[in-house]
């Protein structure tokens, strides 16, 4: 039987064989961001995490680029030009009107009143700004499985599936998780909803069997096949604006 260092790596070339990088879902938020840049625009990363996510990768692509985490934030990330914020996001500590661009990636999904968050967000920015959030589906097989788990059951099972590179596990709500549900959340807020984009991406929950891991490419394509499925799949790229 193969080590489990062989099986991630014999699931590694699937992925690769199968998910293209340019549409995987971390390259389209990016691109996604990048689009709507420009010298002068200012750039949130709401839910950054330690190495300010966003902010230290755009930091040289905009005016002024801040990474917002309840989190430690490390300081060595800021050498990028990124700026650090320790904050809440029910509570964020930055006037009305502040940015052009607001990125929140895998944060929806741990939003236990992702209204109320939306509507401080929307008083953020500025007019013609956006929020362009990755989010995990709400019907994900993974989503739904890690929902029914105990927490300490599935921190055990992310660092056996992810090894050291195994990301930390806060509780998660999935109120703002599916397209209905943001677009309904957005207007609320008073937001438009501009985009709800689908984005595959390898089943890497399951990369310690290469044959669950065909299973899982294979879930993607029948899900990916109607358009009344694509709630299935793992997660959408959303684009809100502010009128």
């Amino acid at each position: 039987m193969k080590s489990l260092p062989q099986r991630r790596a014999a699931c590694s070339r699937l992925a690769e064989r199968h998910y293209p990088k340019a549409s995987r879902r971390d390259q389209r938020l990016r691109m996604a961001v990048l689009s709507r840049l420009g010298p002068q625009a200012a750039l949130l990363d709401a839910g950054c995490g330690p190495w300010l996510g966003h902010a230290r990768m755009h930091a040289g692509e905009c005016r002024l680029a801040v990474g917002m985490d309840r989190e430690p934030l490390r300081p060595e990330a800021r050498a990028s030009g990124a700026r650090a914020v320790r904050g809440d996001l029910a509570a964020p500590p930055f006037a009305g009107r502040s940015f052009d661009v607001i990125v929140m990636r895998s944060v929806m999904e741990h939003l236990a009143d992702p209204e109320e968050v939306l509507r401080r967000m929307a008083g953020m920015l500025r007019p013609g700004g956006v929020i362009v959030a990755l989010a995990p589906s709400r019907w994900y097989y993974a989503s739904l499985v890690g929902r029914a788990m105990p927490e300490a059951i599935a921190r055990r099972i992310l660092r056996f599936v992810f090894g050291e590179t195994v990301y930390d596990n806060f509780p998660t709500y999935y109120r703002a998780n599916t397209p209905r549900a943001v677009a309904r959340l957005a207007r609320a807020a008073g937001l438009e909803m501009s985009e709800a984009a689908v984005c595959p991406h390898p089943p890497d929950y399951l990369k310690f069997s290469p044959l669950l891991f065909r299973l899982g490419i294979a879930y993607d394509r029948a899900a990916g096949a109607w358009s009344a499925t694509h709630v299935l799949q793992a997660s959408f790229l959303y684009v809100l604006r502010k009128p």
